[in-house]
């Protein structure tokens, strides 16, 4: 460290370094084509991912990275506030529902001080109300859970130069509903991973343990004793179907997927739930977690 006061001071340091054989070079370079990311097209940029499911968190994070963007989460709305004050980002995705705060009025408070960055909606809620609703507090776009991590990108593209974000046009977007109803669509998935079988397990994994620690008691706690057509009753129970279903997404469960879109539709328009929907929400959870567990066991011998 070398100091002048009022002038300034000089960091120096040195690293024990080698020349890379070209060897070395060779397998540094396979390596790299491994990732699956494609950097001849690659975008940069910082992303701020709001998002309160940490299997969604991972796999956004992970599309993201593989396009060449830095992320980092926020698990509410009032935490992408803050930190969109603190840090500059080019890009913001955002969850609608969440903890705390959602992501309308997050983006809200957002637009008051930033108002050109580019504000994504992120959410599994794909009705043509929710879309309009997204643009209405000022969020440029919106991508529909499950994201594919293509759209992800091309939709990126429009508003994050190399230079921090710029004006675009808003634009709404929506995912593919899957042509094939598969418990576990493990070519999908893997898609979506980008070829990282790695992860994938790892997140199905994660998900096993939060079936059985979260997803499935909640589920019970929050469905409403009483069968009348009441929004207040029913909006904690449809909130937990809603998040189920982006990760069923994320995780190509397309059975699941099904169900729990048709269980969120069915209590956001009639304010109420079927027995028979709740049934075939939760024979979906035991298919797919039985799916699961016989395509990891299959792995792990193979």
């Amino acid at each position: 460290i070398k100091s002048t006061r009022g002038e300034g001071s000089i960091f120096s340091f040195g690293l024990p370094l080698h020349t890379c054989s070209l060897d070395e070079a060779d397998a540094l370079f396979e390596s790299r084509i491994e990732t699956h990311m494609d950097t001849t097209d690659a975008l940069c940029g910082y992303v701020l991912v709001v998002e309160d499911n940490l299997i969604n968190q991972e796999v956004v994070c992970e599309q993201l990275r593989r396009i060449g963007m830095r992320s980092k989460v926020a698990n509410n709305g009032s935490q992408a506030v803050s930190m969109v004050k603190e840090e500059h980002f080019d890009a913001v995705l955002m969850d609608i529902q969440m903890p705390i705060m959602d992501g309308y009025e997050a983006a809200k408070r957002i637009r008051v001080t930033h108002p050109h960055l580019p504000i994504i909606a992120l959410t599994a809620a794909a009705m043509i109300e929710d879309r309009h609703k997204a643009i209405k507090v000022g969020m440029n776009a919106h991508l529909s859970k499950p994201i594919h991590a293509k759209e992800l990108k091309e939709t990126l593209r429009l508003y994050v130069s190399k230079t921090g974000y710029q004006k675009a046009p808003i634009v709404t977007t929506s995912a593919k509903p899957p042509q094939k109803t598969l418990l576990l669509d493990v070519n999908d998935g893997l898609e979506r991973m980008g070829g990282d079988k790695e992860l994938y397990v790892r997140l199905l994994k994660t998900f096993l343990v939060q079936l059985e620690s979260e997803i499935v008691p909640s589920l019970h706690a929050k469905k409403p004793t009483k069968r009348g057509k009441n929004f207040e009753v029913w909006e904690p129970f449809r909130r937990e179907v809603h998040s189920l279903k982006g990760v069923a997404g994320n995780l190509s469960l397309h059975v699941l997927l099904e169900a729990s879109t048709q269980l969120d539709a069915q209590i956001k328009e009639k304010h109420c739930a079927t027995k028979a929907m709740i049934d075939a929400l939760h024979a979906s959870l035991h298919a797919s977690e039985e799916a699961i567990r016989k395509w990891l066991e299959k792995e792990e011998k193979a």
